[in-house]
């Protein structure tokens, strides 16, 4: 049955979403932060996001708004597909336009710096009591580009009630997007978020030339390490080692087009913070995540070596290629 749908974030992710939600015959409505509306000029004038998403035709059913009063008016399902950074402030400003009846999807990877905690388990927090039943949550190895391309991708959706899940999967599937159901919400958040920490790390070994051997067996203790977090939050160990960790780390770290292994390249080659997020040219959300998992670990009294390594070269630490490999050897 055809929905109205709100898409708030009209970067290369929400663009592609907006895509393949649309092509599953669904109105679309697609907003963007009132700083950057060149995206939604293009939408109108081109069908075409050429700033995020150069070359990719968008189906006519995707409708660009200026407002989250006309954005969320009348939808049923309201994905969230914005940077870490500003996604609680947008959420609070659609409040006033949020109903009881409305399915609210974050797509955002990443956690909040303030609160320690999951996105989902901050919007409940600021609707009506039971409100959690109707929040989820999206995350696992999606590349904007391929899915574009209709290439196929399997993300985790998660959240507490089964029906809402079962609705927004069937609102989402198709011939090349599948998402699993699970009622791991922290650990699919967790997954999502912390990936990014790890492909910075691997952008590293490819910016100090590591070799595939060294990077395969880097990777095990990455995810090792944010099992221990997850679980110390309430998470599963098993999603992490599912897609929406292992598999959603995989995507991201050893790809040439992501965003966080692509800095890490760049930082270690002797850019600044600074010059390293402006080469990339968008969000670096690992940067942010960082510092969040590693005020985590401390909390939790978790030993973290690999994001703390992430960590001194963001600062600016120098490093040499026997640093990597006594990341593989230590004794946890």
């Amino acid at each position: 049955m055809k929905k109205t749908i709100a898409v708030l974030g009209a970067g290369s992710f929400g663009t592609v979403c907006a895509k393949f939600l649309a092509e599953n015959g669904h109105d679309v409505r697609i907003w963007n932060w009132e700083g950057d509306q060149k995206p939604l000029d293009e939408i109108a004038q081109y069908h075409e996001n050429k700033t995020y998403v150069p070359g990719v035709v968008l189906p006519k059913n995707i409708f660009p708004v200026y407002t989250l009063a006309e954005a969320l008016d009348g939808a049923t399902i309201v994905f969230y597909a914005l940077a870490s950074n500003v996604i609680k402030t947008v959420f609070c400003a659609s409040l006033p336009y949020i109903t009881k009846e409305m399915m609210l999807v974050s797509l955002t990877k990443g956690m909040d710096m303030e609160t320690l905690d999951v996105f989902p388990r901050i919007f409940a927090g600021l609707l009506e009591e039971g409100a959690q039943k109707r929040i989820l949550t999206i995350s696992g190895p999606a590349i904007a580009g391929q899915l574009a391309q209709g290439k196929s991708t399997v993300m985790a959706i998660a959240g507490t009630n089964a029906s809402a899940c079962s609705i927004v999967k069937k609102v989402c599937d198709n011939d090349h997007v599948c998402l699993i159901p699970t009622s791991d919400i922290v650990g699919v958040e967790l997954g999502g978020a912390f990936k990014n920490v790890y492909a910075i790390m691997l952008g590293i070994c490819d910016g100090l030339g590591i070799a595939l051997n060294t990077k395969s067996a880097l990777l095990t203790f990455c995810i090792e390490e944010m099992g221990r977090v997850c679980v110390a939050m309430g998470g599963k160990k098993e999603t992490i080692v599912g897609v929406a960790g292992l598999g959603d780390m995989i995507g991201t770290a050893l790809s040439p087009d992501s965003r966080n292994r692509r800095f890490g390249q760049y930082i270690v080659g002797g850019l600044s913070l600074q010059d390293a997020c402006t080469k990339v040219g968008q969000t670096v959300e690992g940067v942010e995540s960082t510092a969040i998992f590693l005020a985590l670990a401390s909390k939790y009294n978790i030993h973290t070596p690999i994001a703390l390594f992430v960590q001194h070269v963001i600062d600016g630490g120098s490093v040499v290629v026997d640093d990597v490999f006594n990341l593989c050897t230590y004794d946890s």
